[in-house]
């Protein structure tokens, strides 16, 4: 099987077909995480506002292997952060962001966790992580304001 067949079933070629990506952003937001705002069923004023707020969105997803030319804007969605409360399954010690009762989203060695949104990440003990899903994001700014958002993940593993 080539890499390019398993994106091709959903309709998204290598080189990140936009509307493709876009309705398939939509169906997993409509199924998996309904309760969080997809970045492009914002108003144009919410879009505008968002991107002052967090510039981040407007770069590509250049750590990505197979969607380099993908705008993080259209992998992003709103919404209230988790907390260990929508924590359904857990392994070892799962450290919060400072401050907070939000689970980091980078799990520390030998531990992982799955939210009720679907969002799973373990990192095992050689420091293996993966994770897939709707990442939350605190992206907390230099006055330690947060500008939290959700960006959505295939499958993606990293050597921490």
């Amino acid at each position: 099987m080539n890499i390019n067949d398993l994106f091709n079933v959903f309709g998204i070629s290598r080189s990140g077909d936009r509307e493709s990506l876009i309705r398939l952003m939509r169906a997993l937001n409509k199924t998996r995480f309904p309760q969080l705002k997809y970045f492009l069923d914002l108003s144009a004023e919410e879009q505008a506002a968002t991107l002052a707020r967090i510039p981040l969105l407007n770069r590509k997803h250049d750590d990505w292997f197979m969607f380099r030319d993908v705008e993080r804007k259209h992998t992003s969605f709103f919404g209230p952060m988790p907390t260990l409360d929508d924590i359904v399954w857990s392994h070892g010690k799962i450290e919060l962001e400072t401050g907070t009762q939000t689970p980091k989203p980078i799990t520390a060695k030998n531990s992982g966790y799955m939210l009720n949104n679907g969002y799973t990440a373990c990192t095992d003990a050689f420091g293996i992580y993966l994770r897939e899903g709707v990442r939350h994001d605190l992206n907390i700014d230099s006055q330690g304001v947060s500008n939290a958002y959700y960006n959505y993940s295939f499958v993606t593993p990293k050597i921490l």
